[in-house]
């Protein structure tokens, strides 16, 4: 899962968000969070449900929509793509 454009791959394109996220953690790739007691942690609020996936409605898919438009229009990066290694030579 891409959790760097997690705004654009997964809540724009899938129409789903994660909630209730431990606040203690930083919002990362589980496999990047570091200590296993933020691991733990994070495990225990998955499996009480208090981190969870909801499907979002139409109304909060236009809000997320015109949000990612309006930081967009004001120049903010909202998801950069890696430049290639090659950009500017010459391709066979």
């Amino acid at each position: 899962m891409n959790y760097v454009k997690y705004n654009i791959t997964i809540i724009n394109k899938h129409k789903v968000e994660l909630v209730g996220w431990p606040s203690c953690i930083l919002f990362a790739n589980p496999s990047a969070i570091g200590t296993i007691g933020d691991i733990q942690t994070l495990q225990g609020a998955l499996t009480a449900g208090e981190c969870k996936w909801i499907v979002q409605s139409k109304c909060q898919q236009c809000v997320h929509a015109t949000m990612l438009k309006t930081k967009c229009d004001s120049g903010e990066v909202v998801g950069k793509r890696k430049q290639r290694s090659d950009k500017g030579k010459k391709r066979a």
